[in-house]
């Protein structure tokens, strides 16, 4: 980790924080995944009871009616073979009062006496009368297994009305016995319709349904119509009273709660499709999903703008550091802001000032140093000896007739006259000309180059003062350097003054000139102000004092000729005066 930029840390942490919301995430979702799951079962089973409950209710008052009934005498009396208007009137009339008393939801259903040869003696529904009712052996015999008690019948329609239209009932019957002996039984059509009014506030989800089911596993009552009269969807519920589990039906998983009554031997059956109970998790889920993405992006844009508001700066730096540890001390960070990068970047900025200005104090501490070594060299040497001892060489040579030697030694006294003057460290243009005419005036005696020198200044710059020795150092360096492989050659100083009132001079040789990556060296040099040991000095020396003695804005450059030559500019102030009378 140590190692990580601060870039890829902020981009790891990043994606820590979106592995630790995926992970909340993905626990919310399972929480209210399983908080859904015991609501739904809570809700289905509790709703599957009161349903059933509702139905033995009814149930329980339809049987105790028709167990009043049973111990009617005239149903009895009809039975046994009483058919008389008499006895027929008090059966209706026992049978109409009993179904009066009914539920209005069981308003549609009929009563009736069957004599046990399966006829139709009696109902409350006149068309029905003299009918047979088909019930099957089967059923036949549990009503007289009962021995009176109701047995419950389903699985069969019956036709009523003008267009003898099917409806499917469910029956509760009670067999009727004398002595022992079975006469025939009462029998009561419900209507499955009337399950639909007990279901009719059931609401088990949107696609749910509720399926009431008889002892066979036949389908007495549906909220989903299709199943009617079927058996439940080919699952067993035999030998099982209450309970829930997952199945499929129609290929889909379904919640299925059960119950079993047991007094009237029904089930009830609740029926949700899982993908109902979990819809809200899964849409949960899906916009958990959109908000982690979302928020990830987000995170990972914001993420992305602070790092790089904070490596960039950082990596320029950098940079620039590194440039410093070049040498380039003239380095500074551009910087804008007000932040803790910006304090730092300042703080590098000031910084370097003061290094440079530490360098430029120690600089000029060291050259004032040299100068008065130079100075104190020069004290030592009497000049007085040095003038006595070349006068009496140059009569030597004159009573020899050795004129050039005369003029040689003339030359070089005048010029180590003006060296040794220590009066002061500033003359005119005009006095430093003459110094570099005497110069070469001496440098005319050497055999090799051959060398033309053209001098051209306006007469109002010559009064202008400048330092002592500022352009013989100069020349004697384009003579040295310049014309180490020629025989003759030339050297132009001119002087112009510029619009900026400041002095440009200009020594151009025709000479050998310098190769690019030499000049480029040069260049830096004088810009730099660290000096190797193996660099000229001469240049670099008159730059300095230039700049120490006027400012920075002056000072030497060094370019090559279009044609062949090298030519050094210098640039310094226009001073009517010596700078010791501003001081």
């Amino acid at each position: 980790m140590k190692s990580l930029s601060i870039k890829w840390k902020s981009y790891l942490s990043c994606l820590i924080l979106l592995v630790i919301f995926t992970i909340m995430g993905t626990f919310l979702v399972m929480q209210i995944r399983n908080i859904l799951w015991e609501r739904s079962n809570l809700h289905t089973v509790q709703l599957v009871e009161k349903l059933g409950y509702d139905i033995d209710m009814l149930l329980g008052e339809l049987d105790r009616s028709i167990s009043q009934l049973a111990y009617d005498p005239y149903i009895l009396s009809l039975l046994q073979g009483d058919v008389s208007n008499d006895t027929l009137g008090n059966v209706h009339h026992a049978l109409d009062a009993t179904l009066q008393t009914l539920p209005g939801a069981i308003i549609e259903s009929d009563l009736l006496v069957i004599s046990k040869d399966t006829k139709v003696l009696a109902s409350t529904s006149d068309e029905l009368i003299g009918k047979y009712r088909t019930l099957g052996v089967e059923w036949i015999n549990k009503v007289m297994e009962a021995s009176g008690s109701s047995v419950r019948i389903t699985g069969y329609s019956v036709s009523r009305g003008n267009n003898l239209h099917n409806m499917r009932v469910m029956n509760i019957a009670r067999g009727i016995f004398s002595n022992g002996q079975y006469l025939g039984m009462l029998v009561m059509d419900i209507p499955t319709s009337t399950f639909e009014v007990v279901c009719q506030n059931v609401n088990i989800g949107n696609s749910g349904f509720v399926s009431v089911i008889d002892v066979d596993n036949l389908v007495i009552f549906s909220t989903n119509w299709v199943d009617m009269g079927n058996q439940f969807k080919q699952l067993s519920l035999q030998g099982q009273t209450q309970g829930s589990f997952i199945g499929k039906l129609g290929g889909e998983d379904m919640f299925i709660v059960y119950k079993k009554s047991d007094f009237s031997g029904v089930t009830v059956v609740g029926v949700l499709p899982l993908k109902e109970v979990f819809a809200p998790a899964e849409l949960l889920t899906r916009n958990i999903i959109i908000a982690i993405v979302g928020f990830g992006i987000a995170i990972f844009l914001v993420t992305v703008w602070i790092v790089l508001s904070i490596s960039r700066p950082i990596l320029k730096l950098t940079e620039k550091m590194k440039e410093v540890e070049n040498g380039d001390l003239s380095v500074r960070v551009i910087n804008k802001r007000n932040d803790e990068i910006g304090v730092l970047g300042k703080g590098f900025n000031k910084m370097l000032a003061q290094v440079q200005d530490l360098i430029e104090k120690e600089y000029k501490a060291n050259l004032r140093e040299r100068e008065s070594q130079l100075n104190e060299l020069t004290a030592i040497i009497n000049p007085h000896f040095i003038y006595n001892t070349l006068e009496e060489i140059k009569m030597k040579a004159y009573l020899n007739n050795d004129y050039q030697v005369v003029d040689m030694l003339t030359g070089l006294a005048r010029l180590f006259r003006i060296m040794t003057n220590n009066s002061s460290r500033f003359i005119t243009l005009r006095e430093e000309l003459n110094h570099c005419t005497t110069y070469l005036q001496v440098m005319e005696y050497r055999e090799d180059p051959s060398l033309s020198v053209t001098v051209s200044f306006p007469e109002q710059l010559l009064d202008s003062y400048s330092l002592k020795f500022l352009l013989q150092p100069i020349v004697e360096n384009c003579i040295i350097h310049g014309f180490q492989n020629k025989s003759q050659g030339s050297i132009r100083l001119s002087g112009e003054l510029t619009t900026s009132n400041l002095i440009r001079i200009e020594i151009a040789d025709d000479g050998d000139g310098l190769a690019q990556d030499r000049l480029n060296e040069l260049n830096s040099l004088l810009r730099n102000k660290t000096t190797l040991a193996d660099r000229p000095l001469a240049l670099r020396n008159i730059h300095d004092r230039i700049q120490l003695a006027f400012g920075v804005e002056y000072g030497l450059a060094i370019m090559n000729n279009q044609k062949e030559g090298a030519t050094v500019i210098l640039k310094i102030p226009y001073l009517r005066q010596p700078p010791e009378a501003f001081a």
